[in-house]
């Protein structure tokens, strides 16, 4: 017998391909379903999806200069799973990352006071992990228009950086992904037509245009993101997706 689950706003990461081949049911409760997939995967099923939201593969990884372990294991992990060819979403996780970090450091007078309260436990820079997740190699669900159909996984498109912030889902695409301007043009429509907000960028523009997109991406209700959680939270090894 099948059954339909509605809302299960299922998004893989990290990867060029994956199939509902390499997921499973492992189990479920009032909370939902648990899916064990082989590759990483999320959920669009609340309103951000922030960094400590997510399960990380940390083993072995290293920064750019192969320290270890790296001084910020998120940055370090989105960079892994990253394409190694795709220079826009390597030069966005970068930017976004460093951009996280200026806005802790200036968050004002009062998010100092209420660090000050901790005695020395925690410092600012502990509540990046607050911030939404930027998804490379996402893959949101936007089936082209037609008639009704059981989904598959042509209905997913590949974008280059994926976030949930805001009760938008915002996807992240560059001209260099596609093999013609015919394609990025489609792709863009597509994701329009589903409802999520698309940022172009042309690869020739470069870092410039990648920067003045992260604020745009965070969007005005995540702007002051520190402030959705009262301390840190910390980001922790796999298992398991909740849905």
């Amino acid at each position: 017998m099948m059954l339909r689950v509605r809302n299960v706003d299922l998004v893989p990461y990290g990867v060029d391909r994956w199939s509902f081949a390499d997921m499973k049911v492992a189990g479920f409760s009032s909370r939902g379903l648990l899916l064990d997939a082989s590759f990483p995967c999320t959920s669009f099923d609340v309103p951000t999806v922030r960094l400590h939201h997510l399960r990380y593969e940390l083993a072995g990884l290293a920064d750019e200069d192969g320290t270890m372990p790296p001084r910020d294991p998120a940055r370090a992990y989105f960079r892994q799973i990253c394409s190694p060819w795709d220079r826009t979403a390597l030069a966005f996780i970068g930017l976004y990352f460093a951009r996280i970090h200026a806005l802790l450091a200036h968050a004002g007078e009062a998010f100092e006071r209420r660090v000050a309260t901790f005695a020395g436990l925690y410092k600012p820079a502990d509540w990046a992990t607050s911030a939404p997740a930027p998804l490379p190699r996402a893959h949101l669900f936007a089936p082209a228009p037609g008639p009704d159909r059981a989904p598959s996984e042509a209905d997913f498109l590949r974008v280059d950086v994926a976030f949930r912030s805001g009760g938008r889902t915002v996807a992240l695409i560059s001209d260099a992904s596609f093999p013609t301007p015919k394609s990025a043009r489609s792709a863009r429509e597509r994701l329009e037509g589903n409802g999520i907000l698309v940022f172009p960028i042309k690869a020739a523009e470069g870092e410039a245009a990648l920067a003045a997109v992260v604020d745009a991406a965070l969007g005005e209700a995540e702007s002051r993101f520190w402030e959705a959680d009262a301390i840190p939270r910390g980001i922790t090894s796999p298992a398991g997706l909740g849905v």
